[in-house]
Formats: structure tokens, sequence, C-alpha cells
């Protein structure tokens, strides 16, 4: 397992806004967008000759790479992960793309998911999406923390199939009168190759 992480303070140029596309979906009782890949996001590359052992899942993690913006008016937490099934078993859970967030005051953006079988890349950001599967409660403490769990179930996903997906979620609780704070794992999970994060 390879572990990157990278502060930086930059000047990133934001995309314009003339030319960001952008589309609206919508699935009662929340909506969430389809936008490109952010302007001061970084592409991590996955180094060659890098093993890691798929466990007890089958899942096979190729990258998990996070970067936190405060370039924008409100914090940007994006992510990217790839990931493989090496049995049949682990396709069901490679299918299944979950982002958890609190849309009383973050909103979701899905960027891409890409198949890739066989060496040919295939898109499948309009077919992935995304439902409100559960409200997240903390019964140690007999409320609820406003976090939902919105989850997209691929279709037609094979073994050895590689699945790519970049989505960001973006917002921050008011709590915190404009200030940052976060949490982020210094180590990845023994089963990925490669971990990358960064801040801006």
């Amino acid at each position: 397992m390879l572990v990157s992480v990278l502060s930086c303070h930059s000047q990133s140029v934001l995309a314009d806004s003339a030319t960001t596309q952008e589309a609206r979906v919508q699935t009662s009782p929340f909506s969430y967008s389809v936008t490109p890949v952010p302007a001061n996001v970084v592409s991590a590359t996955i180094p060659l000759g890098t093993t890691s052992k798929p466990g007890g899942t089958g899942l096979r993690y190729l990258l998990v790479d996070r970067q936190i913006s405060l370039l924008e008016e409100r914090p940007r937490n994006f992510a990217r992960l790839i990931v493989q099934p090496l049995d049949t078993q682990a396709v069901q859970k490679a299918a299944q793309l979950y982002v958890y967030f609190n849309p009383e005051y973050q909103k979701l953006e899905l960027h891409s998911v890409r198949i890739t079988r066989n060496g040919k890349t295939m898109d499948r950001t309009q077919q992935a999406k995304f439902e409100l599967l559960q409200r997240e409660t903390r019964l140690e403490q007999q409320q609820y923390d406003g976090e939902v769990s919105a989850v997209a179930i691929l279709a037609d996903i094979r073994v050895n199939d590689i699945i790519e997906f970049e989505r960001s979620v973006v917002g921050e609780n008011p709590i915190f009168k404009g200030r940052f704070a976060a949490m982020s794992p210094m180590r990845a999970p023994a089963t990925s190759e490669h971990y990358s994060l960064r801040l801006v």
C-alpha cells in the first residue's frame, strides 16, 4: 500500500461558470447535481507495480483519493474511488456507490461513474441514480445527527470490472461559523493499493 499526503495553498483558477455544465437530478425526497470535476482537483495517479490483498472482501482497491478544498465559497470534499471485484460475492458490493452527507447544509455533486471492462471504458454517469437509503441516528445520544446515506446501484457489473467513482460533498455545518473542521485517516485500509489525501 502506498500513501501520499499533499497539503498546499495554491491559486488554482476555478472553472468559469459560463463553461461549467451542470445537470440537476431530482430523486424524491432530495436532489443532486451532475457536474464536471472541479478545476482545482489534481488527478491522482496509480503507481505501476503496486498490489493489494483483497482480504475477505474480494475487492481490490486500486485508488482511494480524497481532496478537501477551501478555495471556493463553501468547503468541498472531493473523493475518487477505483475498485475491482475479484469474485462474484464482491460484485454486489462494488456495484453499490455510497455517499454520506447532511442535506440540511450540504449538497451532493456527482462527477463521473466509469466502468472499464477488457480494456474498454464505459461512461455510466447518467445511468447512476442516487436515492436516499436511510437516516443515520446516533442511538447512544437518542438524537438525529441529520446525516443521510445516498446510494446508487449499478447494473451489469462483472468480476474484474474496474469501477471508478468521483463525487463531491459541498458545504459545512453552520455551527462552525465559517471555520472548517474535518477528520480524515492518515492511513488507508490494508486492502488499498494507493491512498491520497490533499488539502488546498
